[in-house]
């Protein structure tokens, strides 16, 4: 059995979190403050933001690596009593808790019909944007015993040619979007997500990556995306917005490079960093439900411009990652504590 990376999981999980953090907060600055801002701000932040977008990938890389190994035993129970529900709990309190939360900042009154409304946006997903990670992780999971098999019965000359297909079909055949020419062939799949999926499993199956070829792929998407974004906003073509998303080859490559450049990485040897990433790495998940509401609530609510003082980039980026963390360790350590004591009596 080849040895699994899990340091090098939380190396990724955590960077990745971060990323997101501060994408968002770059992406909410813009979008409110953007009639304001200088040619100069306009391109840096877009660049920046175009730079983030491998952070999602990474986190379904991840869970490739870790739930496609036939090692991992997922039983249909355990796929829903545990990876499911976790979502679908977090989903259902999420949507609720940010109707509220948006009604009690937009000053609305308070009524049953705000409750209803954050019910029925569990369903229509009209609810703040980053949620949309969770319907894609129950997608995931749903097709995560086909996935498995997949992953268990074929060769890794089969594999790389499912991640082909996938690649050519959900990443390289959308630039014709930008040709305004329809393609007449498809593939049963919707998304580019599997392919991210299976790209994380293949990789970790690997021998160690070689780090410095995964990190010069991620260098040079990172350049590649630079100048793209100021060809896009001199130039004005907005069609080029198809290379800045999830589907996007360069963002596929920058990804992959990132992916390989982290499992090729060498391990911290302190026990006490070590122990401190992990516990952060444990409320990812939770910082990732929670930031945006620090972010929404400094940059719109309070009225922060951080293009009037750079230092309120960093300000808010801290604010609502460590924010974030202080209440999902609080929460953690109130159920432990509750649990404990249901324990005793």
């Amino acid at each position: 059995m080849k040895k699994k990376f899990d340091i090098r999981f939380t190396y990724i999980r955590i960077i990745a979190c971060m990323a997101v953090v501060l994408l968002h907060t770059l992406f909410v600055s813009f979008t409110l403050y953007q009639q304001t801002i200088s040619p100069a701000d306009y391109k840096v932040t877009q660049s920046i933001v175009h730079n983030l977008m491998w952070a999602v990938p990474a986190f379904v890389m991840v869970t490739g690596a870790l739930l496609l190994n036939p090692a991992r035993k997922v039983s249909f129970k355990k796929l829903f009593t545990v990876y499911i529900r976790r979502v679908l709990v977090a989903l259902v309190i999420g949507c609720v808790a940010f109707r509220i939360i948006d009604a009690i900042w937009n000053h609305e009154p308070f009524s049953g019909k705000i409750i209803g409304e954050g019910f029925k946006n569990i369903v229509t997903g009209q609810t703040w944007g980053h949620m949309w990670y969770l319907y894609l992780l129950i997608g995931l999971y749903l097709l995560m015993p086909f996935y498995k098999k997949i992953a268990e019965h074929c060769t890794n000359r089969e594999l790389y040619y499912l991640l082909a297909v996938y690649f050519v079909f959900e990443s390289l055949l959308l630039l014709f979007n930008m040709t305004n020419t329809t393609v007449a062939f498809y593939i049963h799949v919707s998304s580019i997500y599997p392919f991210y999926l299976f790209a994380g499993y293949v990789l970790n199956n690997e021998n160690r990556p070689h780090a410095g070829i995964f990190t010069l792929v991620f260098i040079a998407a990172t350049v590649l995306l630079v100048l793209l974004t100021i060809v896009r906003i001199d130039g004005s073509h907005d069609k080029l917005e198809t290379l800045f998303g999830y589907s996007s080859p360069v963002v596929v490559f920058q990804a992959l490079g990132f992916f390989g450049m982290m499992l090729g990485a060498r391990e911290l040897k302190s026990n006490r960093i070590t122990a401190v990433l992990k516990d952060i790495d444990n409320a990812s998940f939770g910082i990732y439900l929670l930031h945006l509401g620090f972010v929404r609530w400094l940059l719109r609510y309070r009225g922060w411009n951080p293009y009037e003082n750079k230092m309120l980039f960093i300000a808010v980026f801290l604010i609502a990652f460590f924010g974030s963390y202080l209440i999902v360790t609080a929460f953690k350590h109130v159920m432990a504590t509750l649990k404990s004591k249901r324990g005793v009596s």
